[in-house]
């Protein structure tokens, strides 16, 4: 059955999560129905099929009957603060369901009762369910049998869904931190995390490439302003490794420390995080300043550098003891994104 696949993944319609509610309430005096409408927009799933999912819903709950009005396109556009034309493609989808009619000069009502909606299973046009319907005649045709049709069938289905994951990607500004962050989101998470540096997103790295992005405090909003409503952005905790504040603590009390990054963000928290547990002096240079780091290291007694600075570090080789830092994504954090990534793709395997 060697369609089956690409006839799946072409007419099966994904809705990933419940993120539109359209709450109907009987108007006693009209007799009609008007509306009190809340719409969370997401970037995986369509405003069309959000309307559908939640008519539909309301239609298996009973708010909706079959012969009942539903609201008008104008007024349910104009509730939802959307185009009419999004709210006209939606009722015309649902039309092509046969679910609900359009009478002329009268408005939409329901056609026929829906037995059960959620999320994720809003009816097919027919035009597909055709498709599907001649698929499977042509397969009895060809000598299988109905049990041997369903369960290619269920296996097509379900490695269509299964393979439906979240472009994720970890948004830092240098590439060392950046592939290391990613390395860690991906192994916390059980996802594929690509690394991305803040210069690259938006120049040749299109932010419609991802659904989900995950940076730093630091570099939130910036990343969220440069996504924009295309992706959903998570900010993350960082922090250094705990055996860095017992090595800290350890060094002489007035002795002075360098703290090198690449960024003035990660310099000053180098430093935060050095004032924790030193009282000595505590120098911060960036490492594209040379000149400034050789002054520092004339009294400096430790030089303690994030990853970044390796090279630096090797043309430099400063006599005093380096400490490299690592960061690391604090569990909370991922078990927050873990979370939100569920709720849109709850067939996943992620910590939450």
């Amino acid at each position: 059955m060697p369609q089956l696949y690409s006839i799946l993944e072409q007419h099966t319609v994904y809705c990933p999560g419940r993120q539109f509610d359209l709450v109907g309430r009987r108007n006693t005096l009209s007799k009609t129905k008007t509306a009190q409408s809340r719409i969370a927009v997401t970037h995986r799933v369509p405003i069309v099929e959000q309307i559908k999912t939640s008519v539909l819903r309301q239609i298996a709950q009973g708010i909706y009957k079959e012969g009942d009005r539903l609201p008008s396109i104008r007024q349910l556009a104009k509730d939802l603060g959307v185009n009419p034309n999004t709210v006209s493609k939606a009722y015309n989808e649902l039309s092509q369901s046969h679910v609900v009619e359009s009478v002329a000069g009268k408005g939409v009502f329901v056609k026929q009762s829906v037995i059960s909606v959620d999320s994720e299973n809003v009816p097919l046009p027919r035009e597909a369910q055709v498709v599907i319907e001649e698929t499977i005649e042509r397969f009895f045709s060809e000598g299988y049998s109905g049990e041997s049709i369903k369960h290619a069938f269920i296996m097509a289905l379900d490695k269509l869904i299964r393979s439906r994951q979240p472009n994720v990607a970890l948004v830092e500004c240098t590439p060392q931190d950046t592939a290391y962050l990613a390395k860690e989101l991906s192994s916390k998470l059980g996802l594929p995390v690509t690394p991305v540096l803040v210069s690259d997103l938006g120049a040749t790295v299109e932010p419609e490439e991802f659904d989900v992005f995950v940076t730093t405090l630091f570099h939130f909003q910036a990343v969220k302003g440069i996504a924009g409503e295309c992706s959903m952005v998570f900010p993350v905790n960082i922090a250094p490794a705990p055996d860095l504040l017992l090595t800290i603590s350890r060094l002489k009390k007035e002795s002075t420390v360098l703290v090198m990054a690449t960024d003035p963000d990660t310099v000053d928290s180098l430093r935060s995080v050095v004032d924790l547990c030193h009282s000595g002096q505590v120098v911060g240079c960036l490492s594209e300043d040379i000149n400034r780091i050789r002054e520092a290291l004339r009294v400096a007694k430790v030089v303690i550098h994030s990853a970044s600075c390796c090279d630096v570090i090797k043309e430099l080789q400063p006599k005093q003891p380096t400490i490299e830092v690592a960061f690391h994504i604090l569990d909370d954090s991922v078990r927050m994104i873990g979370a939100e990534i569920k709720k849109l793709w709850p067939h996943l395997e992620v910590v939450s």
